[in-house]
């Protein structure tokens, strides 16, 4: 929920201030790159049989990770 009103504050703020063609283009380049972050950690990365980066770290950064994206994209209505 708190990443979905964060996205949502970081649209408006954009279809505010910049054209809407950059946004989208901008929009699906950051999408295709979430993408590929993704399938990777599912996948995980390997060294010497090992995964680097696995799931459960991420969810337990999870937490961190949304108060981040919630304190950076309304940070970004004070500019």
């Amino acid at each position: 929920m708190v990443v979905a009103i964060s996205a949502l504050a970081l649209y408006l703020y954009g279809f505010n201030h910049f054209d809407p063609l950059f946004i989208v283009g901008s929009s699906v380049v950051f999408f295709i790159l979430s993408a590929l972050m993704v399938t990777s950690v599912q996948l995980g990365i390997f060294v010497d049989g090992k995964p680097i980066i696995s799931i459960s770290k991420i969810y337990k950064l999870m937490p961190i990770l949304a108060f981040c994206i919630l304190v950076l994209s309304f940070g970004f209505w004070s500019i």
